[in-house]
């Protein structure tokens, strides 16, 4: 009896089955299903939200509140940047954080959702990035004519690299160099451009830092 009242108790406490999703506590009992397909529908649903909202126009929706239509002034973009120059200072910082976060909250909800032990969180996690920038890029709801996506970019890549710690040093390169080159030129374009490329550099130079 006491054999198998042991082995019952190690029944239990054995580990279940590894599924793709990082499910702590009770929150493991309420997921139905498991294995390859359910975490692949997972990730499609991930990659279609990150779509969508990627696709809320922050900065229309900002200058529309002070009674602007930001795409038939200024550069025509629905940027932070346009936002600054028609609208304010105070209004573009906003619309930049909140075009930060449509990139920086589908990344860090596909490695929650998904977990950093599933197959697909590699692949997955890419598509979901580029899925919020094309949705900031060429957003559903203003028929497919957005912005340029730096904003939500610098959150996709700011939320890798929570996870990913070789992207931490080319993204404080990047940014740094962002902030000196419109500091001296006021250019945010090539401010921008410069940033990119310095950040693709970085990841290729201390890829084994």
């Amino acid at each position: 009896t006491n054999a198998l009242d042991s082995s019952a108790i190690a029944a239990k406490a054995a580990p279940r089955a590894n599924h793709c999703r990082y499910t702590p506590g009770r929150h493991d009992e309420l997921l139905v299903g498991g294995g390859p397909m359910n975490d692949l529908a997972l990730s499609a649903a991930l990659v279609v939200c990150a779509y969508f909202l990627g696709s809320v126009p922050m900065g229309v929706l900002a200058a529309h509140t002070r009674g602007v239509n930001i795409r038939t002034v200024g550069s025509h973009n629905i940027g932070a940047t346009n936002v600054v120059r028609v609208v304010g200072r105070k209004w573009g910082i906003l619309v930049f954080g909140l075009d930060f976060l449509k990139g920086f909250l589908p990344v860090v909800a596909t490695f929650l959702v998904l977990g950093l032990e599933c197959e697909f969180i590699g692949l997955g996690s890419i598509i979901v990035v580029f899925a919020a920038v094309a949705g900031h890029n060429w957003p559903v709801y203003l028929k497919f004519r957005g912005g340029k996506g730096v904003s939500t970019s610098i959150g996709c890549i700011a939320a890798l690299s929570i996870y990913l710690s070789f992207l931490r040093l080319p993204l404080a390169i990047s940014l740094s160099l962002w902030v000196v080159v419109f500091l001296l030129s006021r250019l945010v374009g090539l401010a921008s451009l410069l940033s990119a490329f310095s950040f693709l550099l970085s990841c290729f130079l201390f890829k084994d830092v």
